[in-house]
């Protein structure tokens, strides 16, 4: 169920991809602005990488400060994404 929740709340923050590199998750978006307020209280650093595709997505790189308080980084990304939503 949570996967599900991820996936529909990547959507609506137009992601198109969230790929796990080391202590990085590398998320590919259309809405960086967007992203970066839900991420605010993660305390997280978010970092663009390149310029954006002919598609219009960014490539970001988001490395959590609490990471250590999550059992994976799909459970923090979810907390993030989609519990902030629920607030």
């Amino acid at each position: 169920v949570q996967y599900h929740e991820l996936r529909v709340s990547a959507s609506m923050l137009q992601i198109g991809s969230m790929i796990i590199d080391d202590e990085d998750v590398v998320i590919r978006t259309k809405d960086s602005k967007k992203l970066a307020q839900k991420l605010q209280r993660s305390r997280g650093t978010l970092r663009p990488v390149g310029v954006p595709s002919a598609t219009g997505f960014t490539a970001l790189y988001f490395r959590s400060e609490h990471s250590d308080e999550f059992a994976s980084k799909a459970e923090e990304m979810h907390s993030y994404l989609v519990e902030s939503s629920c607030l």
